[in-house]
């Protein structure tokens, strides 16, 4: 099975079980990152790091698509959050390794807030797989 394959495979698995956490600010402790997110040049690549309350999203435009929501509105981000969850294409996680590889898109959301999609290495249950992930997309409460 390649790696595609298997980060849908344990994104579904981890979807359907609820195991992320709707918890608010995004966050990274490798940066120890303040409230906001700095753009995408901001953040290290090739390194190994643990990110908080980051969306998996199983393609590139699933994930854009949550960031435009953003850049449209808090309320359309939520919206479109939860109709990615609910199809099971994308899910905010409490906490992932993850081994950033390729900025993809950044936008600009709000007064210097920047959300963004990175390819993304992701370990899941020890094993390294491709994917998608998203910072600074998901509204704050």
């Amino acid at each position: 099975m390649n790696r595609s394959w298997k980060v849908l495979a344990a994104a579904a698995l981890i979807f359907s079980h609820g195991a992320f956490a709707a918890v608010d600010a995004p966050d990274v402790d490798v940066l120890g990152a303040g409230d906001q997110p700095p753009p995408l040049v901001g953040y290290r690549l090739d390194v190994e790091m643990t990110v908080r309350n980051w969306v998996l999203c199983a393609s590139q435009p699933f994930a854009e698509r949550l960031v435009r929501a953003r850049q449209e509105s808090r309320a359309a981000a939520a919206k479109a959050l939860a109709d990615l969850e609910t199809a099971r294409s994308c899910g905010r996680l409490a906490e992932m390794q993850v081994i950033l590889q390729d900025p993809l898109y950044d936008a600009l959301v709000g007064a210097g807030l920047h959300a963004g999609v990175y390819g993304a290495l992701i370990n899941i249950s020890g094993e390294w797989a491709s994917g998608f992930v998203v910072y600074g997309g998901v509204p704050e409460d």
